[in-house]
């Protein structure tokens, strides 16, 4: 029966890393899309300057 308590705290502990990952990947995205958005103001503001 040990191995049963073994395999579910192994589960517990990759569910809890899973979703840490998950955090992490969704605030890296977020940070992405900040910066893609920053960088396409710039770009029109840029254009808006040349004409």
């Amino acid at each position: 029966m040990e191995w049963a308590s073994k395999s579910e705290a192994a589960r517990g502990e990759f569910h809890c890393s899973l979703s840490e990952v998950n955090q992490a990947h969704s605030a890296h995205v977020k940070d992405l899309q900040k910066r893609i958005k920053d960088l396409y103001d710039e770009k029109e503001a840029l254009k808006e300057e040349r004409s």
